[in-house]
């Protein structure tokens, strides 16, 4: 942080001048489901399904296994510039005003290590959309997933998911590792004005009783790092976090893959 005020006094009025400058530094930590993260709670369409969470864990029947692709840190930097003039104004031995107006810039967030990801509009290409399980009936009447590439039918909850090898499923997503990117994937706002307003009036001339207001405009100019930096972080294509259906713990532990 480096700040500096200035005040000067020339006759009825009391000038003041002032700056601030922060750089502001955060990091959301290691974020991801690397150790992995099972979920136990009932599904009718899991074929090994209790109708019981808690018998479901203790057979270790699972519904779904999810496990992060890689650790993520989206360590991040913000700048802040802001500077400002106020007068004090005595304009009468009865009457002082006070005015001035506080300048604010502050730069987007930044990712100096690149492991932050952001959709952007005007890269998202239809052609490349990945295909989607369709919703089917099996032969029994049930409630299923079709691949619209092979027909093959699969668990319900697959619907709406997207099929593999099919198109791209980061499309319309871009890094911070990108030369456009890398000052932030947000526009620089331009500067911010914050208007201030006070008065003081002595009514009847006898400092016995004094009326006082005052109007002023405040802005939050550092949004919080969770907001930006958390989201982003975790974004594909830096961090998958892909997830296995129906299994129990015994597959699971004896699996290679």
């Amino acid at each position: 942080i480096v700040l500096n005020n200035i005040s000067i006094t020339r006759g009825s009025h009391g000038l003041k001048f002032g700056f601030y400058y922060e750089r502001n530094y955060a990091s959301e930590g290691p974020r991801t489901l690397f150790g992995g993260s099972f979920a136990f709670d009932a599904d009718a369409n899991n074929p090994l399904n209790t109708g019981n969470a808690y018998a479901n864990a203790a057979l270790g029947v699972f519904r779904t296994y999810t496990e992060g692709s890689n650790r993520t840190t989206a360590r991040n930097v913000i700048d802040l510039f802001e500077w400002f003039a106020q007068d004090s104004w005595k304009v009468h031995r009865r009457l002082t005003l006070d005015y001035g107006m506080r300048f604010s810039r502050a730069t987007p967030y930044r990712f100096p290590d690149g492991d932050a990801a952001a959709f952007v509009f005007d890269r998202y290409d239809p052609t490349r959309a990945p295909l989607l399980y369709q919703s089917a009936l099996n032969s029994a009447g049930q409630r299923a997933s079709r691949n619209p590439v092979t027909g093959e039918l699969g668990p319900a909850v697959l619907i709406g998911a997207y099929v593999p090898g099919t198109g791209d499923p980061t499309n319309g997503m871009v890094t911070a590792r990108l030369p456009q990117y890398t000052g932030g994937f947000t526009r620089q706002q331009p500067i911010q004005l914050g208007p201030r307003f006070g008065f003081a009036w002595d009514v009847f001339g006898d400092t016995s009783t004094a009326v006082r207001g005052g109007f002023g405009v405040t802005k939050n100019m550092i949004p919080s790092s969770g907001l930006i930096a958390g989201a982003a972080n975790s974004n594909p294509p830096n961090q998958f976090r892909p997830q296995i259906f129906y299994g129990t713990l015994d597959t699971f532990l004896n699996s290679t893959g």
